[in-house]
């Protein structure tokens, strides 16, 4: 990935605000000698958290939508978003914030019974938080959803406004922040896709084969090239992608169920390319998921 693409796209900051209704309540109560400084006691304030559920899957699916069309960027909450994706996702965005504020009034109608339900499972604890309940101006702050996009770019070398030291010392600035992005885009992409591989791998063996994941790695290539392809310069893992693309491309998941020669074949190719993944520098595999 080269500093001139920042150019073609944008930052984007998604907040969303959420409300887990639960409150602090005094530690005192379980005992005298529970110590307050090392204790910090939460009680739900509701038991039927079905429009909180509905509202978190809202929050859930947003900020996974955003994840899946934008790179990763080395700023806590923010995204880079290539300039062929901007429109797409502010319409999803505007969607989805419609959607979240629809549930939040529903929850808001609804709250006076969850109250009710709750004080009559729990009376003795509904007194304990009977005042900490928010309002209802204080329920639509707290579920604030807002995005903003936003270049960032140096300024222009000729037009003075930074000293040539300084502009060359953000320059070099910006190219390691451009790097940063595409590692962390590796390593995110190198993650999913070890996990794809390494999981039909385990069917070839077990000749247990689900046309899911053969699907999953299909949707993976897919989004490769719509969107990480243009953002990851790394010879050795973009071979890797070819790769896999090349063993896809010449069997299906009916193919690798009926025929056990081909399943062990490709069995034992994807056990290289796991390999080859877990050589490459910048893909951290400590944190995948236990498949």
């Amino acid at each position: 990935m080269k500093i001139e693409q920042l150019q073609e796209g944008v930052l984007c900051s998604l907040k969303i605000g959420r409300w887990n209704a639960s409150a602090k309540i005094d530690p005192t109560i379980m005992g005298k000698n529970v110590p307050k400084e090392i204790l910090r006691t939460m009680q739900d304030m509701v038991t039927d958290k079905t429009i909180l559920k509905e509202i978190g899957n809202v929050r859930n699916t947003t900020n996974y939508a955003l994840k899946m069309n934008s790179i990763t960027f080395p700023v806590e909450e923010l995204r880079f978003v290539p300039k062929y994706k901007i429109d797409d996702l502010n319409t999803l965005f505007t969607e989805k914030k419609r959607e979240h504020k629809r549930l939040v009034e529903k929850l808001i109608r609804n709250m006076d019974k969850l109250k009710r339900k709750f004080q009559r499972q729990y009376p003795e604890h509904f007194e304990l938080i009977r005042t900490k309940y928010p309002t209802d101006d204080q329920l639509r702050a707290k579920f604030h959803f807002s995005w903003n996009f936003f270049q960032m770019t140096l300024p222009d070398e000729n037009a003075g406004i930074l000293e040539p030291s300084v502009y060359k010392r953000e320059a070099k600035k910006l190219q390691g922040i451009v790097k940063e992005m595409e590692n962390m885009t590796i390593n995110m992409v190198g993650n999913l896709l070890h996990e794809k591989i390494k999981r039909l791998e385990t069917q070839c063996d077990d000749g247990n084969i689900n046309a899911a994941t053969v699907r999953s790695i299909e949707n993976f290539l897919d989004k490769w090239n719509d969107l990480w392809s243009g953002h990851i310069d790394e010879r050795k893992f973009r071979s890797i992608v070819s790769s896999v693309r090349k063993q896809m491309k010449t069997t299906s998941a009916e193919v690798l169920k009926e025929n056990s020669e081909v399943r062990e074949a490709l069995g034992a190719k994807l056990g290289k390319i796991i390999g080859r993944i877990e050589n490459v520098k910048a893909v951290d595999l400590k944190r995948r998921l236990v498949i």
